[in-house]
């Protein structure tokens, strides 16, 4: 699992972390928040996570007991899957909970995850009264035990999925430019093969996952041919507490100012030993070849880490060094970070610092500070547009968080950028997220000046959406936003969508945009879903879409588009 990187309030509800909570309620592991309901999409706390967690922990604990009982009373009569480690005891929970047929990958996973947060968030835990290492000493017992019986070993497991799709469409004008996300293809017929393979060898566990495409129908595809090809493949292995990865490695994020999130091929390799933690990295993109390596320790009071990357393209060269604080702890109410990066053949200098302020229970306040001298380029990285542009930039803000009540919480934010070659630029935002019974509101303002960086513009964007429980079947969704710019005409895009399980094999969906530009493109655009689940290792996927409108030209569009797939789970 990745690393926070540093401590934070709020979570929202795209982080990594929120998604492995996600992942602990799916599995049966937790139920959710303190009063027994599970709110979501609603960001949540830090410490409402350390609650799942705590509670995440009283439950393993608990099925870790029974299954110590079994040790005692069945002896050599165990079963595999009883006596196995901690990922065992996470399995057993888990069928017990779900009443599903699980495999030791997905209890491995979960287990991995209930370890992470537990990390992430001792503190918390420690303070909630979770006796996480009375947990460990438990598990290291029980293993002894385990260690001590004869088990037949299973050690390979494999799954595959085969996805057979087929694509028409029909466009006049430019209809099929005004499509919104993926346009379904006017001709396309092609399979997509995903093949999983995991066990353990010598102690090592590993996880091999393959995708492979085949068309066999060249004359109405999109794929180059006719043949089997390989799409994609990522081996990883995990011995000793060293973990690589070699392969495709698909939105890759290395850092914000290097690589993040490509699409890379290569190998990448961590490992943990006595507080130290390494990272190296060989990966290419095209012509990009990348290395890295980090080195870091984490001491009582902040973590400290080493980093040099390296990156060349047709003689070009990009070589930056880089020394990184986190989670420093000036008091228990402030926790900073900063990062200093120098690039060696430019010279550039990049530094950021940001830090985390509760100043009151219901008050969180984030401070960052950003700088870049006129030399420093980004390399592939994600930074704003005005970073690497060939001017000193000095950028600053502030975020904020405050809960009103368990149901309202308040968002705002202010950046201020200095541009050595431009206008100065402002960006001020302001948001609450709202839970009413069953609908979850979300409202966002947001004004800029000096957009784009030239004098006398800005631009003021209002966004809101909301979804809603209509009944155990059915859920509502809607959304609406507005932009209107100096440099550019006023936006409006407005949707509503319908999922309904019609019974428990089925589930219809419907949603509607509509997309209009002043003195521009307009559009609207129906799309109507049918997801069938024909058998426990079959499903049925079909999309209808139509959509008519005028580009930018006022140059008329109508098109419709049909995409079904049939896949097949091994």
């Amino acid at each position: 699992m990745p690393a926070f990187g540093q401590s934070f309030s709020d979570v929202p509800s795209d982080h990594w972390a929120y998604d492995a909570i996600n992942k602990l309620v799916a599995a049966g592991i937790v139920e959710g928040y303190p009063d027994g309901e599970y709110k979501g999409d609603q960001n949540m706390t830090r410490y409402e996570m350390a609650v799942m967690v705590s509670r995440a922990l009283d439950n393993i604990v608990a099925e870790q007991e029974a299954l110590a009982d079994e040790v005692d009373a069945m002896g050599e009569g165990l079963t595999t899957g009883q006596a196995e480690d901690v990922t065992a005891i996470v399995k057993s929970l888990m069928e017990k909970n779900t009443s599903d047929s699980l495999s030791d990958a997905q209890a491995e996973e979960v287990a991995d995850i209930v370890d992470a947060l537990t990390f992430e968030l001792r503190a918390e835990l420690k303070v909630l009264g979770a006796d996480v290492d009375a947990l460990g000493k438990d598990v290291a017992d029980l293993e002894a035990k385990v260690d001590g019986l004869d088990i037949p070993e299973d050690n390979i497991e494999w799954a595959a999925t085969v996805d057979t799709v087929a694509e028409a469409g029909n466009y006049t004008g430019s209809g099929v430019d005004l499509i919104p996300g993926d346009e379904i293809s006017e001709q396309d017929f092609y399979q997509e093969a995903g093949i999983s393979l995991s066990g353990s060898v010598a102690n090592a566990d590993y996880n091999l996952d393959l995708v492979t495409l085949f068309n066999g129908f060249e004359d109405f595809s999109t794929t180059d041919d006719n043949s089997f090809a390989l799409d994609s493949a990522l081996l990883e292995v995990a011995y000793n507490g060293v973990n690589v990865k070699l392969g495709d490695l698909n939105e890759y994020a290395v850092e914000t100012y290097f690589v993040n999130e490509e699409d890379v091929e290569g190998m990448e390799m961590t490992a943990n030993y006595q507080g130290y933690h390494v990272k190296t990295i060989v990966t290419s993109l095209d012509a990009d070849t990348m290395y890295g390596i980090t080195a870091g320790r984490e001491f009582d009071i902040a973590d400290v880490t080493g980093k040099v990357y390296h990156a060349r393209n047709n003689g070009a060269l990009h070589t930056m060094i880089a020394g990184e604080v986190t989670d420093f702890a000036l008091t228990e109410e402030v926790v900073m970070g900063a990062e200093v990066v120098y690039d060696n053949e430019t010279e550039g200098i990049y530094v950021t610092a940001d830090g985390e302020v509760t100043a009151v229970e219901a008050l969180t306040l984030k401070p960052f500070v950003n700088y870049a001298n006129e030399d420093f380029v980004p390399y592939m990285g994600d930074l704003d547009d005005e970073f690497g542009d060939g001017t000193q930039v000095v950028q600053a803000g502030v975020n904020a968080d405050y809960v009103l009540n368990e149901d309202n919480t308040l968002h705002g934010g202010f950046t201020f950028t200095d541009n050595d070659a431009a206008e100065n630029k402002m960006v001020a935002s302001g948001g609450i997220t709202n839970t009413y019974g069953d609908f979850t509101n979300n409202a966002n303002v947001e004004y800029t000046m000096n957009d784009e960086y030239t004098a006398d513009q800005e631009k003021i964007l209002v966004e809101a959406d909301t979804a809603f429980a209509l009944d155990a079947k059915t859920d509502l969704t809607a959304n609406v936003s507005y932009e209107t710019a100096d440099h550019i005409a006023d936006t409006t895009v407005f949707g509503v969508g319908a999922d309904y399980a019609w019974d428990d094999s089925l589930v219809l969906g419907a949603a509607y945009t509509y997309k209009n530009v002043d003195e521009g493109m307009n559009y609207s655009f129906v799309k109507a879903t049918a997801d069938k689940t024909l058998t426990e290792n079959i499903s049925w996927n079909t999309e209808v879409n139509y959509i008519t409108g005028e580009d930018a030209d006022a140059v008329e569009g109508e098109g419709n588009g049909v995409k079904t797939a049939l896949s097949v789970s091994f």
